[in-house]
């Protein structure tokens, strides 16, 4: 949640609201009382509805304009840009770049005037759009260059559904579950779902930067790429690294400042680790244009390197630091409405648990994130075919974007219940930036760090890295010593933590096989497994014991795949559990 929603009856009779309602009420699992839904659409053969929380407001994401509909889902940055990129449209800016009305009149109009594909390609922003062309019978659903406003879909029967989470497409009564056999190898393999498939056979993810069309009348589908990372060319002018670390960032700070503009009425904040990437995203955001503070959010254990690397950034920028702690004890419950809100995408090693979900969203209304980071920014995508990391590698491993949007987009569905999530590294202009660089500045892979040490030296300097546990301004063998020191110790201790001994690793905010190995989630796992409803047994080999003592990777996806599984076949099992997510 929030998500768009909808499906097209074969025969055009059907407008009970029954079914868009089911819908509707999947996707509503946090503040279900709170939260807020347009009046449901009947017409043409074509049902569909949108919801969002409580903090959105719902009556922009549908608009129409001359039997041609559009309903919308996410934010653009730059409004103004496309407007008048687009002049010959005679579409207004408007003063609010994300959720306004505009963003749709823009879609209809480009639609209208054969130019939607360019008008797309300029979009900066993370989102998806239904276009129903009630005059030529077909509809377009799109998501953005990045694919991080998911859309899903499927066809049965001449009958198309879509939904922005796959458990939406539960409501329907020609929906059935099936297994798709390849995602569980994928996701036992890589801890995650791969290419467009999901958990369910036949159900799809429409891919970044795609146009689906679905004609309603021969029911035949078409999908188009309206742009693609191959379309970048190379950097031409700028060659001097100086120059270039000085581009980079003014990009990094030209998108922050889209990113929290326009949100007078809304709190800007961040979620900070002890890591570089929310650093750098901290120190380019400007400061609140009313004279306040920004309100910065740690997780974990008041004594862990990231509480203490992340308390020493904000005091630079004089913000407001909140550290929230984590709890092992009633962990894997409370993970429970995490599995059920990425649709079992996400890994139960990455599910946090997160209690206080309440209390962060009074701090903000709009959160940054780092996601994209290093190894964006100087990793394997300034170092390898950007076809591969949209893709697979040449291992058959899932590429760095496809990674992003797979996991990492995902985890950011249960924290947009409570508030907007917004990412300014994938940024349009920024993104091409980078993928233009020269090849000898690519292949040196220390573009990132220089470029962070070049434009915001009080935040790196002597403030070390949480993973090195030394700054990145150390010189390459002080630097090496020290992150090599800092890993052994850190294995050191958790190995003496298997044995029991109490010792504190300060380099981990959350030790997941630590909270897997607590008497009472452990005692929870072994019921989930041994429990005679099980799923797992007939998709994965094994017994529960080799479950339980095959290490806490295989048993975290393991009880994934059977948590995800048993929500979606148990309305009981998923009604009784979601409430300890929400406690």
């Amino acid at each position: 949640m929030p998500g768009l929603f909808g499906y097209v009856d074969g025969d055009g009779l059907s407008y009970d609201d029954s079914v868009l309602r089911k819908m509707r009420e999947l996707l509503l699992y946090v503040n279900i009382n709170t939260c807020k839904s347009e009046p449901f659409y009947h017409g043409h053969g074509v049902h569909a509805g949108y919801c969002a929380p409580s903090f959105e407001t719902v009556d922009q994401h549908t608009f129409e304009v001359d039997g041609v509909i559009c309903w919308f889902d996410g934010e653009v940055y730059n409004i103004d840009e496309l407007a008048g990129n687009h002049s010959s449209l005679l579409i207004p800016a408007s003063p609010i770049p994300s959720q306004s009305p505009c963003v749709k009149k823009m879609l209809i109009a480009a639609y209208k005037s054969g130019v939607l594909n360019d008008f797309l390609r300029k979009a900066d922003g993370y989102f998806s759009a239904v276009i129903h062309d009630t005059k030529n019978q077909q509809i377009k659903f799109i998501t953005d260059r990045f694919g991080f406003r998911h859309l899903f879909y499927t066809v049965h029967s001449g009958t198309l559904i879509w939904a922005s989470e796959c458990k939406a497409l539960l409501a329907h009564p020609d929906f059935k579950i099936s297994v798709d056999r390849q995602s569980l190898d994928d996701f036992m393999n890589y801890g995650q779902l791969c290419d467009d498939k999901t958990w369910l056979d036949g159900v799809r993810l429409l891919e970044a930067a795609a146009v689906l069309t679905f004609d309603m009348r021969p029911r035949l589908i078409q999908r188009e790429q309206y742009w693609s990372p191959q379309e970048i060319g190379p950097l031409t002018g700028k060659t001097d690294v100086i120059e270039l670390y000085e581009e980079w960032g003014k990009l990094l700070r030209l998108s922050a400042a889209k990113r929290t503009a326009h949100t007078a009425a809304h709190r800007t904040g961040i979620t900070l680790s002890g890591g570089l990437d929310s650093r750098a995203i901290f120190a380019a955001m400007p400061n609140p244009s009313d004279g306040g503070r920004i309100n910065a959010v740690t997780l974990g254990d008041s004594r862990c390197d990231d509480v203490r690397i992340a308390s020493a950034v904000t005091k630079i920028k004089g913000a407001n630091h909140y550290t929230f702690p984590w709890k092992i004890d009633g962990w894997l419950e409370r993970t429970f409405l995490g599995i059920w809100a990425t649709d079992g995408a996400l890994d139960l090693s990455a599910q946090l648990g997160v209690r206080q979900f309440d209390e962060i969203s009074q701090l903000f209304d709009v959160c940054m994130n780092g996601i994209g980071g290093g190894a964006m920014q100087s990793g394997r995508t300034l170092g390898s075919s950007m076809s591969l990391e949209h893709g697979r590698t040449a291992l058959g491993e899932p590429g760095l974007q496809m990674q992003c949007s797979r996991i990492c987009r995902p985890g950011f569905r249960l924290d947009e219940s409570y508030f907007k999530v917004r990412m300014p590294f994938f940024d349009n202009d920024l993104y091409e930036f980078l993928t233009a660089l020269p090849d000898e500045v690519k292949r040196t892979r220390t573009f990132y760090w220089r470029a962070l040490l070049h434009n915001f030296p009080e935040y790196y300097k002597s403030i070390p890295w949480q993973q090195s546990g030394v700054p990145i301004s150390l010189p390459k063998p002080l630097f090496e010593a020290g992150f090599f020191y800092n890993r052994v110790l850190s294995l050191i201790k958790r190995k003496l933590q298997g044995l029991g001994i109490p010792v504190f690793d300060s380099k981990l905010h959350f030790n997941t096989s630590t909270a897997i190995s607590h008497k009472g989630n452990r005692a929870i796992a072994e019921s989930l497994l041994s429990d005679k409803k099980a799923v797992w047994p007939d998709y994965i080999p094994g017994d529960v014991d080799s479950i339980l003592n095959g290490g806490s990777g295989k048993l975290c996806r393991v009880l994934t795949f059977e948590i995800w599984m048993r929500m979606l076949n148990d309305s009981d099992f998923r009604e009784r559990t979601l409430v300890f997510g929400q406690s």
